[in-house]
């Protein structure tokens, strides 16, 4: 005999649809049949243990949530900066569940912090729209200890992680999660004293990286958090845009690589990219923003590059630098802190961290073996 579980067929729609899905994509992620499901949600049958069960996974939800009476409510969806002239893109399943996941475990660290005082909330510096970002740049350039020295001594991939580890030391935490590039480049969340900053996976370039988390920070400054796609049609996205690419290329810096009356070729703004730890799209519109090209410059630049993708690399790192790579050093040290502290068990940390006890270890040699790297000990 099947055991049912007693719902509300009315919130188990609402589940569903809260998280992006119809019902032919939730029947194909739940492994049952869309007529099974619309029996379920119609109030026909009770879902089955096995089924509900999987609901509250698929849907990303607490089971308690699925046990409601009435349909609940649900923080709302971060702020949509890609909307141009009234009309919002849609949003994945990939990233809404991608957000639910991040703020689970900002509301985690929020909930630890409770309970040690060596948890403090970060001090995120101010800007505001009419700022000049090249000043807001240096700023934070001199704030992170991200020099010219520093910048002109390391790849384009150590800058990538010196940036992340730099803002991660602040106390903000960086993710990496895997959701569509045409849903968003990145995600800012300021919901409550524990900011975060979300990446997409699917981005493989490191200065692209670099850029969306500096994009994403100067979000953080405006306390105008939100999903992200670099829109230039935005005045949000726009601004930045400049901030990152005024930290990343100082303006008297990139001029120094410039000749008068001469447009950079691919060849040249490849090596501007690879030198600053940029991209070439990116160096080409800031070459246009400092009216060192002509108007039109970067979208010439662009046509030529715009769908060129990069093929992921065969094999992989070691599984402890993939944690790092996808939940950041910030997240993870106060979670690793918190066991061996005694304020959590390791149970509590694997279901935080969703990694078994078992490379605790591993993790906290690599998480200090990466901040002596970067001077941080």
């Amino acid at each position: 005999m099947v055991t049912r579980v007693a719902t509300e067929p009315d919130v188990l729609k609402w589940a569903r649809d809260a998280c992006g899905l119809s019902i032919d994509g939730a029947s194909q992620k739940l492994q049952f049949t869309k007529e099974y499901l619309e029996k379920v949600e119609s109030g026909g049958v009770d879902p089955s243990v096995s089924l509900f069960r999987k609901m509250s996974n698929v849907y990303a939800l607490p089971e308690a949530t699925l046990l409601s009476a009435t349909r609940p409510t649900l923080p709302s969806l971060p702020t949509d900066y890609r909307v141009f002239e009234g009309e919002a893109p849609t949003i994945s399943y990939e990233t809404i569940l991608a957000v639910r996941r991040v703020r689970s475990r900002q509301e985690d660290i929020a909930d630890l912090a409770e309970y040690s005082d060596d948890i403090k909330a970060p001090r995120v510096r101010a800007c505001g729209m009419l700022d000049d970002e090249d000043r807001i740049a240096e700023r934070e350039r001199l704030q992170l200890k991200f020099s010219r020295t520093t910048q002109r001594r390391l790849t384009s991939q150590k800058i990538f992680l010196f940036i992340r580890m730099a803002i991660e030391e602040m106390g903000i935490s960086i993710y990496f999660e895997n959701f569509p590039l045409d849903d968003a480049r990145g995600i800012s969340l300021y919901d409550n004293d524990f900011p975060a900053i979300i990446c997409n996976q699917n981005e493989k370039f490191n200065g692209a990286r670099s850029f969306t988390i500096l994009h994403e920070y100067c979000h953080l400054m405006l306390r105008m958090a939100g999903l992200s796609d670099h829109n230039r049609n935005n005045s949000v996205e726009r601004f930045c845009n400049k901030f990152a690419a005024a930290f990343l290329l100082p303006k008297d810096d990139i001029k120094a690589y410039i000749v008068e009356g001469v447009e950079p070729d691919m060849e040249a703004l490849e090596r501007i990219a690879n030198k600053f730890g940029s991209t070439i799209s990116q160096v080409a519109l800031r070459l246009e923003d400092l009216d060192l090209v002509r108007v039109g410059y970067f979208h010439e630049v662009w046509s030529l590059i715009g769908s060129n993708i990069k093929k992921n690399r065969k094999g992989g790192p070691k599984y402890r630098y993939t944690v790092l790579a996808n939940l950041g050093h910030n997240l993870t040290g106060i979670v690793l802190k918190s066991v061996s502290s005694g304020i959590i068990d390791k149970f509590e940390a694997s279901r935080i961290l969703q990694i078994s006890p078992h490379h605790f270890g591993d993790i906290t040699n690599a998480i200090k073996k990466r901040r002596v790297d970067f001077a941080y000990e």
